[in-house]
């Protein structure tokens, strides 16, 4: 499932038999189109659509990865690993992560200035939206919790550097393609190509 972003395993079929590929992106090599041309496509192996749904996943997180600012990701550390880990339990429920900056997608904020994050974690409905949701809830509030204990000062009654400003569910059926277009996805690479092929 791509735990490692360089490297994925891939299942393949050849006739009766499952057989697996592992594909490297730091190995790859240039293949010109004149080579190839004498040959075709080898009719004995074929990707199940899942394996090819996956592959497309990894191409596109691996070369089409958003760049959050540095400044951003530099206070995200703080808990990016507890972040994670609280995300991985619902990850076949769980289709994306969606950070929002506020329009500071591509600022780097001086320290004093916090940056204004809105977490949008879209499932997959399936046939019982009500039953997805309320896995997924769980998560939302222990987000909420976990951002709160680490960014915000209650004596203050201030945020420092990150500040929570909502974290929403909504599911697949409900959000729209241009709500996509507009939202910036914060990847773990294994766990939405285990979404793929829960599918």
């Amino acid at each position: 499932h791509a735990k490692n972003p360089r490297t994925v395993h891939l299942e393949v079929k050849a006739g009766d038999q499952k057989k697996f590929i592992s594909l490297t992106a730091t190995k790859k090599i240039v293949v010109s189109k004149n080579s190839l041309a004498p040959f075709t496509p080898d009719v004995n192996y074929e990707f199940p659509s899942v394996a090819l749904g996956a592959l497309r996943t990894w191409l596109t997180i691996r070369y089409n990865r958003v760049a959050f600012p540095n400044a951003f990701n530099d206070r995200l550390n703080k808990v990016a690993s507890k972040l994670k880990k609280l995300i991985e339990p619902s990850e076949k429920s769980l289709l994306s992560i969606y950070f929002d900056l506020n329009g500071d997608e591509a600022k780097e904020l001086d320290a004093n200035i916090s940056y204004q994050l809105s977490i949008i974690l879209v499932y997959y409905a399936k046939d019982d939206p009500t039953e997805a949701e309320t896995k997924i809830s769980p998560i939302r509030d222990q987000i909420e919790a976990l951002m709160s204990k680490y960014y915000f000062d209650a004596n203050a009654e201030v945020w420092n550097g990150i500040q929570l400003k909502v974290c929403m569910c909504i599911s697949d059926e409900e959000i729209t393609l241009s709500q996509e277009r507009e939202l910036q996805p914060w990847y773990l690479e294994h766990m939405t190509l285990k979404a793929e092929a829960a599918k």
